[in-house]
Formats: C-alpha cells, sequence, structure tokens
C-alpha cells in the first residue's frame, strides 16, 4: 500500500468510505433507542440464566483467617445457604469467642 496516491485514487476511496458509512448510519435518536433497548435486557438476561429458584447445591465451604472485627460482621451475617465458614483462625481468642459467642 502505498501513501502516495493519485487524485483519482483518493476520490474512489473517499467515494467507498461515505457509502459505507451511509449505509450503516446511525443517528443520535436511533443511537439512544439500542442503548435503552439493550440495556433494558441486561438485567432480563441475568434474570434467565441464574433464575429465580431456590439454591440446590451444596453451600461453598470458605476459611476465614483474621477473624477481627470485619470478620466478625462476615460471620454473623452470611448467607448461610450460600456459604459455610469451616476454618476460622484469629491470634486474639477474645475475637474468637465475641463472635461465636457474643461476648464483648
Amino acid at each position: 500500500m502505498s501513501i502516495f496516491t493519485t487524485p483519482e485514487q483518493r476520490e474512489a476511496g473517499r467515494a467507498n468510505f461515505d457509502a459505507a458509512v451511509r449505509r450503516h448510519a446511525v443517528s443520535r435518536r436511533d443511537f439512544m433507542k439500542g442503548l435503552l433497548a439493550a440495556g433494558a435486557a441486561v438485567p432480563v438476561t441475568a434474570a434467565a440464566y441464574y433464575g429465580y429458584q431456590k439454591w440446590q447445591g451444596n453451600p461453598v465451604k470458605a476459611g476465614l483467617i483474621g477473624a477481627g472485627d470485619e470478620g466478625g460482621v462476615l460471620v454473623g451475617e452470611h448467607n448461610k445457604d450460600y456459604l459455610q465458614f469451616v476454618a476460622v483462625a484469629d491470634i486474639r481468642p477474645s475475637n474468637m469467642k465475641r463472635i461465636f459467642v457474643g461476648q464483648p
């Protein structure tokens, strides 16, 4: 491919480009309509993919290292249908007691 083109070649290239762009011309209004339709389809698609049904599998098993303040919240507020803690570790026994027994 050469940078040095004749005026006829440049004109033919410009005509081809303009024809291709005009063939797929999209107005702002059409673009916004398509954007809105795509945005509305995403939640429906996600709902169809994941489904609105009861969890039927086994919960994910996890271990928690460093069960401080944030870990205590995680242990207390997780959904037991989906997550099961099988191991918890902390260097402070008081944190473990506070999380599982409820002692301050």
